[in-house]
């Protein structure tokens, strides 16, 4: 059993130096560890993602799962190797519109609802120092609530995750100049948001 184990270990740090496009190539073959290590890299971006798309947060694991489901079952049909991180991008967004329309047509509320609502209750300011920090927290969530979905999606990526003009048209399947134009906008509308 202990054999096993360090084998697996092995196998999973061998991958560890591979670029994306091997692992793809690995994983259109059915290698399920190479995918895992796809998940292992893009989990915080996917999670990151959802969590600025939608509204009740404590259901982004579960669409960040079926996020990894779809793209472990459609890698076949991934053509360009390279091109990964924005087809799952691509699968993530169409996701969480998925779940916004799902949860559109659900007439009560679920366990899960209610735990949105605690949780947006239990939102109070912390120690005198971090009042402000909190303040403005609630202020920006509101704010990208109040935005498109490919908006909050563009102040997300390259607030939280970093992204450049370049890779964000890439996540966004849009030219570089419209990516400009959509991060402009979207931190435009973001401003006049929070000075409501």
């Amino acid at each position: 059993m202990e054999d096993r184990s360090r084998c697996a270990r092995h196998v999973r740090w061998s991958y560890a130096g591979r670029d994306d496009e091997q692992l793809v190539q690995a994983a259109q073959a059915g290698d399920a560890v190479a995918f895992e290590e796809l998940h292992r890299r893009y989990h915080r971006l996917v999670l990151s993602v959802l969590q600025s798309e939608m509204r009740c947060t404590s259901d982004c694991p579960d669409v960040a799962q079926e996020v990894f489901t779809t793209a472990w079952r459609r890698i076949g049909a991934l053509r360009d190797h390279s091109a990964f991180r924005p087809w799952l991008l691509q699968i993530t967004r169409r996701q969480a519109i998925d779940h916004a329309r799902w949860m559109g047509r659900r007439p009560t509320l679920t366990a899960d609802d209610e735990l949105c609502l605690v949780l947006a209750e239990d939102v109070a300011p912390g120690p005198v120092e971090l009042a402000e920090a909190a303040d403005l927290a609630g202020r920006l969530r509101d704010g990208v609530a109040t935005l498109a979905p490919r908006d909050a999606t563009a102040i997300a990526l390259a607030a939280q995750q970093g992204y450049g003009t370049a890779e964000l048209a890439e996540a966004l399947g849009i030219t570089t100049n419209n990516a400009k134009v959509v991060l402009h906008r979207a931190r435009t509308r973001l401003r006049v948001a929070l000075a409501a």
